[in-house]
């Protein structure tokens, strides 16, 4: 599952849970995602490659949205 569509499922997702409810639904999604690593992404039936190229998306769209977030701020 490439990034696009992983950001396209938590939206259909998210469409089910109560607007006030939403934050802290992406907020746990987030927090298990930081969670994965080598040692338990057999949980999820993800294979070590899908995991490495996910994550290193993942990672680079985080720190350009905090950028983004800062540059907003100054």
């Amino acid at each position: 599952m490439t990034l696009k569509q992983t950001q396209g499922r938590m939206e259909e997702l998210a469409r089910n849970i109560p607007a006030e409810d939403r934050s802290r639904f992406y907020a746990v999604i987030e927090t298990e995602f930081n969670g994965l690593h080598e040692g338990n992404i057999v949980r999820y039936r993800l294979r070590e490659e899908e995991w490495t190229t996910w994550r290193s998306k993942w990672d680079q769209e985080t720190q350009e949205r905090g950028d983004n977030l800062r540059r907003d701020l100054d």
